[in-house]
């Protein structure tokens, strides 16, 4: 390092020249701040699969023993899925040479025919009949904020329903590669077709994943309910030899050749931990200095003794002593002093309890506490109101904006988790339904053309689909409206889209008003204005205040 003032050199103890300051702050490497701060530069399965283990174990012991960090993945499911995940099928009827309404048509159908089988509450789409497709989705939006990823596999298992076709969902540590035990190692086995196994995935020359290797039982269960397999894997293929989906692995992909998924609760976890131990040591204290709130302690201790028996005579001061704790016991009794239920601790003579009061005891420990949710909150992609649920300090400005940003997250997850993992489950029921003939295609569209290329395009022509999840959280239901009503006169939005939003599907809010018309033309009451009713004629000053002197009377 060259000081350009003096000219002197300044050299290392080695005698080399000191370097000189960075251009960026950012990579100053001499700075106290800065200098021990040198995190390597590394590819996202070098960084990852190493401490994805680990990372993920504590995650998964905070949802179980944190209250918030439990809260935070509940939160998951219920913003971004809901009560129910509804599908919308928008066939590309442009591509497939139909009209609109020929496809809308098509569409409620299969949609009607799809939830019968997914919703049935004797859950035909599980595998092991616990889960309907809802809630399928909704445990792949919470697994993968705590794992980074979810893995459903499909298997085959007839039922009454007339459909063979359901899932078992995968834990992801399960994912393995054969004989290594857990997942801390970032080495690659390659194997004698050239394909590679990094963490259990089985990849390609192009690096595309062709077979996962799975566990047939979770490693932690050796010498748990009977498992004796915890030592095999199964391999099974992406795809099946029809070319359908075996394995769906769901994850956000974030750097480039990543391999598996990783917590999206690792950011916080160092700071969650620490709150909870602050939380447990400050109701330790708060239990300590209940328990010792009060205590009893007798002044019959040496000196008095001393000055009753007239001399240092250790033995007859010790029988004093003694005689005296006796007595005491005899009035107490052995069972002690109880005030209210709470026994009162009797101490030896001259003994007194003690306890350490803290220098900075609780001060701002709901500032720090507040500071460090506000961190959990942003890397957890919500408000500090959701994943606090404190809504004391907020003015509706603010709570409307930062609900307005976590929506922006719900519908990034939600295309990139849920909406996938809904699509492709749904593709996997729709070709059983057209194998079995329960479904047909549209009239004027060829199925089964001759050329594979041209049958797989109509496949994803017909099952382009969206999806309704829950609705966007609505602070002033009364604006929000107005704000649609405008939006909506002034062409800007959609109702189909206004209804989504809302967590509401269109058809199914006009075929409600069509049966709620029925049902009042049947019994032969006047219609509502939003049905087609006459609408009711604006009152005049003063028949209000008519009223108003009628009720005042009444009272």
């Amino acid at each position: 390092m060259l000081d350009t003032q003096s000219g002197i050199r300044i050299l290392d103890a080695e005698g080399r020249p000191m370097p000189s300051a960075a251009s960026y702050k950012a990579s100053d490497s001499i700075s106290r701040e800065l200098g021990s701060w040198q995190p390597p530069l590394q590819s996202a399965d070098r960084s990852m699969l190493p401490e994805k283990a680990r990372a993920e174990g504590r995650a998964k012991d905070l949802v179980r023993n944190n209250g918030y960090a439990r809260g935070a993945v509940q939160n998951q499911k219920d913003r971004i899925v809901g009560a129910s995940y509804k599908l919308q099928l928008q066939p590309v009827y442009k591509l497939l040479g139909i009209t609109a309404k020929v496809a809308a048509a098509w569409a409620s159908q299969v949609e009607v025919a799809f939830h019968a089988w997914a919703d049935d509450p004797d859950c035909w789409i599980d595998a092991q009949r616990k889960r309907t497709f809802s809630q399928f989705v909704r445990e792949m939006s919470g697994t993968e904020m705590v794992q980074g990823e979810g893995f459903l596999v499909r298997q085959w298992r007839p039922s009454p329903s007339g459909y063979a076709t359901c899932f078992t969902t995968v834990e992801p540590e399960r994912v393995s590669t054969p004989g290594v035990q857990g997942l801390l190692n970032n080495q690659e086995e390659v194997l004698p077709n050239g394909n590679r196994v990094r963490a259990g995935v089985e990849l390609d020359a192009w690096g595309a994943a062709v077979a996962y290797h799975i566990r047939t039982k979770h490693q932690q269960d050796f010498g748990y309910l009977a498992s004796t397999t915890v030592g095999q894997w199964d391999r099974v293929t992406k795809l099946n030899e029809f070319g359908w989906r075996q394995v769906i692995h769901l994850f956000e992909v974030e750097q480039a050749d990543q391999t598996r998924g990783f917590s999206a609760m690792a950011s916080t976890l160092q700071k969650l931990k620490m709150m909870d131990m602050q939380e447990d040591l400050e109701l330790q204290l708060s239990q300590l200095g209940t328990a010792f709130a009060m205590y009893i302690k007798t002044p019959l201790g040496r000196q008095r003794a001393k000055e009753i028996m007239g001399a240092d005579d250790e033995e007859g001061m010790m029988k004093f002593t003694q005689m005296c704790m006796a007595a005491q016991e005899a009035f107490y009794g052995s069972a002690g002093v109880n005030i209210n239920g709470v026994k009162l601790p009797t101490l030896y003579p001259d003994d007194e309890i003690g306890v350490l009061q803290p220098h900075n005891q609780a001060a701002n420990h709901e500032q720090f506490k507040e500071g460090l949710m506000r961190q959990n909150a942003r890397g957890w992609g919500m408000s500090f109101e959701e994943a606090s649920g404190d809504f004391s300090k907020t003015s509706y400005s603010s709570a409307r904006a930062a609900m307005q940003i976590a929506w922006q997250y719900v519908l990034a997850k939600r295309a990139a988790i849920a909406d996938k993992a809904a699509t492709l489950m749904f593709r996997l029921w729709f070709d059983e339904a057209i194998v079995r003939g329960t479904i047909a295609p549209p009239p004027g569209v060829r199925y089964w053309p001759d050329n594979s290329t041209q049958m797989g395009q109509i496949f994803a022509w017909l099952t382009s689909c969206a999806w309704i999840g829950a609705g966007k959280i609505v602070l002033d239901e009364f604006k929000q409206a107005k704000a649609n009503e405008v939006g909506l006169a002034t062409h800007q939005v959609a109702l189909d889209d206004i209804l989504a939003e809302n967590g509401n599907d269109l058809e199914r809010l006009l075929d409600g008003h069509v049966r709620t018309r029925e049902m009042f033309e049947e019994r032969g009451l006047p219609l509502p204005e939003y049905l087609g009713g006459a609408p009711k004629t604006a009152r005049t000053p003063e028949q209000n205040a008519a009223d108003d002197a009628a009720a005042a009377q009444q009272d």
